[in-house]
């Protein structure tokens, strides 16, 4: 996540939920005199790129609609122009927010193409459990499985695949307990998507659960919800789901 340089007060904004992102994580004890600048373009970077062997990173937004969140797609696009001033080779590639659920569908569509008009995205990054995950009515499904749910997946998918942006990321797992960011919709999706890409960020994996090798009966948990998904749609071990692995080393 990141600490807007542009305009600092982005670092303590919230959904108006008082979820303040920046207190969450050790970063904050970076030395800095205001835990917020933690977070700077700068110290991410450093961190990324000079503290670490990494050769290339991603910068993803957050479960926050775009004017309440500190990693907007502006403040994304900012580091990657950073970086690439900084280095002659392209070091940061970027991810595009994607809500299709809030507000009218027509107008996400809308924005998802103004959005590739405007910044040279690698990927789309999305939020099934949202805003459910914060208390509030609302989630979708990839795969518009249930009636309950506003049937907004296929429209998404299918909008990525015109734009020429086909590979979707979405937080799966770690929901605290909600029932929406459970990764069951991957596997019929994709199935019925081959030309896409799905990037299931966490895995499947929920804090507190056991985890160790796959369980092919009973109810699946955790990241065997990955696998059983996949398996049931007959995708194969070279299909177009992957395992993002975030959170889940131990």
């Amino acid at each position: 996540m990141e600490y807007d340089l542009l305009n600092p007060s982005s670092g303590t904004r919230s959904d108006g939920l008082g979820h303040d992102f920046w207190n969450r994580f050790p970063q904050q004890a970076c030395g800095e005199a205001d835990a917020r600048a933690c977070y700077s373009i700068e110290r991410f970077l450093e961190a990324m790129f000079l503290q670490s062997d990494n050769d290339m990173v991603v910068v993803s937004a957050l479960p926050l609609e775009p004017e309440h969140s500190p990693a907007s797609d502006a403040v994304l696009d900012l580091t990657r122009r950073v970086a690439e001033q900084l280095c002659p080779d392209p070091r940061v590639l970027m991810h595009a927010q994607a809500l299709p659920n809030v507000g009218p569908l027509e107008a996400n569509l809308d924005a998802m193409e103004a959005t590739v008009g405007r910044y040279p995205i690698a990927a789309w990054k999305a939020f099934t459990d949202y805003p459910q995950r914060w208390g509030r009515p609302g989630a979708w499904r990839f795969d518009d499985a249930d009636p309950a749910l506003p049937a907004v997946g296929q429209a998404f998918i299918s909008k990525a695949l015109e734009l020429g942006k086909p590979i979707i990321c979405v937080h799966k797992g770690l929901s605290g307990g909600g029932p929406y960011a459970d990764p069951s919709d991957l596997g019929p999706a994709a199935n019925a998507n081959p030309e896409a890409t799905f990037v299931a960020y966490h895995s499947g994996y929920e804090v507190g659960g056991r985890e160790g090798e796959y369980r092919a009966t009973g109810r699946p948990a955790g990241v065997d919800r990955l696998v059983r998904t996949v398996l049931d749609a007959n995708l194969g071990t070279k299909s177009n789901v992957f395992a993002e692995l975030g959170s889940t080393w131990w």
